[in-house]
C-alpha cells in the first residue's frame, strides 16, 4: 500500500500568515508616519469645505476685535464648531496676522468734526495739543 500524504499548507496556516502580514503593515505605517499622513488629510479637506459665510462672519468678528484693540477676544474668540474643527483656534490663525499688527496709529484731528479749525493735520502730538480745537486721536 502506498500512503498518500497531503504535502501542502493548511488553511489555518494561510489565515494566520495573512493576519500577521496585515499586522506588520499597520505597524510599519504607524512608525513611519503613514497613518498620520492618511488621516491628516481629513483636516485639510474640512478646511477647504468650510462654509464661506461662517468663515466670513468669523473674519469680520476678528477684524472688529482688532480695530477695538481687544486682545483677549482676538486671541480667544468663540468660533463656531465648524471653524474649530477645521483647526482655527484664534484670530491670528484665521486672519494670518498677529494682534501686534492691529495697532491703530493716532493722529492730530479736529476735536469737533463740524468746526472750521484748520492746522490740525500733519502736526506732532505735542504741537497738536497746543492748537485750540485739535485733539490727538
Amino acid at each position: 500500500m502506498v500512503s498518500r500524504r497531503g504535502e501542502g499548507l493548511s488553511l489555518n496556516f494561510i489565515i494566520v500568515a495573512i493576519l500577521a502580514l496585515i499586522t506588520l503593515i499597520v505597524i510599519a505605517l504607524f512608525f513611519t508616519g503613514g497613518i498620520t499622513k492618511l488621516f491628516g488629510t481629513e483636516k485639510e479637506i474640512s478646511r477647504v469645505s468650510l462654509d464661506p459665510q461662517i468663515r466670513s462672519l468669523a473674519e469680520t468678528t476678528c477684524n472688529f476685535h482688532c480695530t477695538n484693540q481687544n486682545e483677549n477676544a482676538y486671541n480667544n474668540p468663540s468660533f463656531p464648531k465648524d471653524l474649530v474643527e477645521s483647526g482655527f483656534t484664534g484670530c491670528e490663525q484665521l486672519l494670518g496676522k498677529p494682534f501686534s499688527s492691529c495697532r491703530v496709529e493716532k493722529s492730530c484731528q479736529k476735536a469737533d468734526p463740524a468746526s472750521a479749525v484748520t492746522g490740525c493735520v500733519g502736526t506732532t502730538e505735542a504741537s497738536c495739543v497746543g492748537v485750540q480745537g485739535c485733539a490727538w486721536k
